[in-house]
């Protein structure tokens, strides 16, 4: 099974919400989704009691309209993180607040450790092209590198 990213919902400054094109033709694709994230998702929809239509807003606030940015980070996000004692992350040697973006980056870095190539991280993920997601990742890259010495290593019996 697939999640088709047909649309983002954009929050205006006055809280209102627009369903908008993704920023780049790259951001409309096709997801493929793991059985974790499938299951999840339908008890996540199990949940909701009513089954909404197919093109109906997955994540909302308790009346069904759109969730809004700061609700989430405050009702969901924030506890989430607290719980799980991540509330800080380190970037370039300083600690700063975890965003809910961080779990794209930590996703798209996983998925380079696990040896994913670049080009299907950057279809999944929806960058531009390739080269985007090269410059925004170099440093998970160059890890990589690093790694594939040890694995030929490895591979021919030299540890």
């Amino acid at each position: 099974s697939c999640l088709h990213v047909v649309h983002t919902l954009v929050e205006g400054r006055d809280g209102s919400h627009t369903l908008g094109k993704p920023k780049s033709e790259a951001g409309e694709r096709t997801v493929p989704l793991s059985k974790l994230a499938l299951d999840v998702l339908r008890g996540h929809r199990t949940a909701l009691r009513a089954l909404p239509h197919p093109d109906a807003l997955i994540f909302t606030e308790v009346q069904g309209g759109p969730l809004r940015r700061s609700n989430f980070n405050r009702t969901v996000w924030a506890p989430l993180i607290a719980d799980a004692g991540l509330t800080t992350v380190e970037v370039r040697g300083q600690p700063r607040k975890l965003h809910f973006h961080d779990l794209r980056h930590s996703f798209v870095s996983t998925l380079i450790a696990c040896g994913i190539d670049v080009a299907t991280i950057s279809e999944v993920v929806g960058h531009a092209d390739v080269e985007v997601t090269h410059r925004i990742y170099a440093h998970a890259l160059k890890q990589q590198v690093t790694a594939t010495a040890d694995r030929i290593d490895e591979l021919f019996g030299r540890n």
